[in-house]
């Protein structure tokens, strides 16, 4: 498998290269957040549709225990797309590495506001102002469809 580290992305990406940087996962997940420039292709036959084998493509997904970029790999290699390679670290890896996403959760490198001032689109919750989604994840269980604080 053909990988690609964040340097090599980030230089791909800041010298304009021509290539496809392709996000792999749900259109849900895409809105939310994402590398700046990508693609949403989350099923093989909008794969096919989309990119031609002639192209130079990126595949990333959420993190590297993800298993959608690297099945989205072998379905364009086993098709005769040459000029594949995976980011693996994915959205985990860029955002904690403070580098930029768009997207409706997207937030501004360091300000933990999304890209409107405002916190992101995500929802708010009362008496956790000030925290990141993550920490706010991290203290809120949902067992049986009712949300308490951990």
């Amino acid at each position: 498998m053909n990988l690609i580290t964040r340097e090599e992305l980030k230089a791909r990406i800041d010298s304009g290269d021509d290539f496809k940087l392709v996000m792999v996962l749900s259109e849900w997940a895409f809105r939310a957040k994402h590398i700046p420039g990508s693609l949403n292709i989350d099923n093989p036959a909008k794969a096919t549709e989309l990119l031609s084998p002639d192209d130079d493509i990126v595949l990333y997904c959420s993190d590297p225990a993800c298993p959608a970029s690297k099945f989205a790999y072998q379905l364009l290699t086993g098709a005769g797309y040459e000029k594949v390679s995976r980011y693996a670290g994915g959205i985990t890896d860029w955002e904690e590495n403070g580098l930029p996403l768009e997207g409706e959760w997207a937030e501004e490198p360091g300000s933990g506001l999304g890209a409107n001032g405002d916190a992101g689109g995500q929802p708010s919750y009362p008496g956790r102002e000030g925290l990141s989604a993550r920490q706010i994840r991290s203290r809120v269980r949902c067992p049986a469809r009712r949300c308490v604080s951990a």
